[in-house]
């Protein structure tokens, strides 16, 4: 977990032929800089390892980033990172982790000299040889902004399923929010946006709780370029889209045991690339659910087998934490954790949430979060996590997704309903459908009145 900000200022013109005078140029420049600093200190609990902030000569983009240091703990992976050739003047700051084999670093390095073994630099030299279509071969959670400044391009692109956070005001970027609030000359003039606040708080569609900030949708990539008019609307373009045998009108005709071995397989390699590519101790946060469960069980199958390679010299076996609750509560599933721990062999640790504890951390865990929330969960986790953190682990895998992936949850139809899909016909979307309102009866608990429109430039 990082945080990053950027801006790009296509008022200014950096190959016109008025340039200011030197002395507004440099003051202008610190007010960039200090505006940048805000913005990335606003969230420097997302990066507390490192800081890093660089401007464009002619101040018309700026990058700015918090490190959480988990691949390459040397200085040389602090970013803003620069094309090792100064002349190619290409610049990125990453949230997230990438994950790649080592042949597709070996054949990059035959084109390009790495400065650092972080896994975000692999992105400058992908960027030289595919130019903006790099996002293709991206594999990971991530969001990012890379500025080629010999082409004056500025580029913003979110992973896939959306699991990094990435938001923009027009070309104000940031991970959060409050990074671009702090990227304004005048934030005094930001409102609440009551359509958000209407329609669920923020868990659908891409309106936050503040107007004119908008969530950058997943799988999406933006392209802008300097000469492009400044009231030219923003162009977001997918990159990335499912592709469900069922979107097509027939279901995938493999055997279910089939299906059942590919999914395994999957899942494993994705365990995997993330215990071996971290540089720090891997945990894993562990529910009675079956999702988080099967994570804890290949975690423990990766990591037995890297101690049975290396003679024990690997890093430590994956404690589990669960959360748990006073004896009263039927929704504590610490016991069915702890007995799945133990049946896997992994360390296990528990902490008990109390109503002082929900207390306490409400404040500050409503001011991280940036959305409304139907209960408190959010608040449990957060001490989760803070009493992970003190323990000095960085890195915890968890079953978070799953129930998007396979449909677990009702609610999730509100989300269908607001999202465009234009290769329907019979679209949901449509005020005079006959789904849509059969839906709308089904679920009305999922129902937040009239569409969003989503990737409104103009709001």
């Amino acid at each position: 977990m990082c945080g990053l900000s950027a801006f790009f200022d296509l008022c200014k013109r950096p190959l016109h032929s008025g340039s200011p005078p030197k002395s507004d140029k440099d003051e202008e420049r610190e007010r960039l800089l200090e505006r940048l600093d805000r913005s990335v200190e606003s969230r420097r609990y997302r990066g507390p390892d490192a800081k890093g902030t660089w401007i464009a000569p002619d101040n018309n983009v700026g990058l700015g980033h918090v490190r959480l240091c988990t691949r390459d703990l040397s200085s040389a992976g602090t970013q803003p990172l620069h094309s090792s050739n100064e002349a190619e003047d290409i610049h990125v700051v990453v949230n997230g982790e990438l994950y790649y084999d080592t042949s597709l670093r070996k054949s990059l390095e035959q084109e390009y000299t790495f400065q650092s073994t972080s896994d975000s630099e692999i992105l400058i030299p992908l960027y030289k040889r595919y130019g903006t279509a790099f996002t293709h071969h991206l594999r990971g959670e991530f969001s990012l902004v890379l500025y080629d400044g010999k082409t004056q391009i500025l580029v913003a692109a979110r992973d896939r399923f959306g699991v990094k956070p990435l938001h923009y005001g027009r070309l104000l970027v940031a991970t959060q929010c409050k990074g671009i609030v702090q990227l304004l000359a005048n934030p005094e003039s930001l409102q609440w946006d009551v359509q958000c606040l209407a329609q669920g708080g923020g868990h659908y569609g891409s309106r936050t709780l503040i107007e004119g900030i908008r969530k950058f949708p997943p799988g999406h990539i933006l392209v802008v370029r300097a000469d492009q008019a400044m009231e030219a609307p923003l162009v977001i373009q997918p990159y990335f889209r499912t592709n469900y045998t069922a979107n097509k009108g027939g279901l995938d005709s493999r055997p279910a045991e089939e299906l059942v071995t590919e999914l395994r397989s999957r899942l494993l390699e994705a365990v995997r690339l993330r215990i071996v590519g971290s540089d720090v101790p891997v945990g894993v946060l562990l529910s009675g659910g079956v999702d988080s469960s099967a994570v804890a069980g290949m975690a423990a199958h990766v990591s037995k087998q890297r101690l049975a390679a290396n003679n024990g010299n690997a890093l430590a076996l994956p404690t589990c934490f669960t959360i748990g609750f006073p004896a009263d509560d039927d929704l504590d599933e610490s016991a069915i954790a702890r007995r799945t721990a133990e049946h896997l062999g992994l360390p296990f640790e528990k902490l008990v949430v109390t109503e002082q504890i929900l207390a306490d951390e409400f404040d500050e865990a409503c001011w991280l979060g940036e959305t409304l929330m139907w209960d408190l969960q959010h608040i449990a986790k957060k001490a989760l996590s803070k009493h992970i953190a003190s323990r000095g682990l960085k890195v915890v895998l968890n079953g978070d997704g799953s129930d998007e992936l396979f449909g677990g949850y009702s609610h999730f139809v509100a989300d269908r309903l607001l999202a465009d899909d234009e290769r329907r016909v019979a679209s949901l979307q449509s005020v005079n459908s006959v789904q849509r309102e059969r839906l709308q009866q089904d679920y009305p608990q999922a129902w937040f009145g009239q569409e969003n429109k989503d990737f409104d430039e103009n709001g």
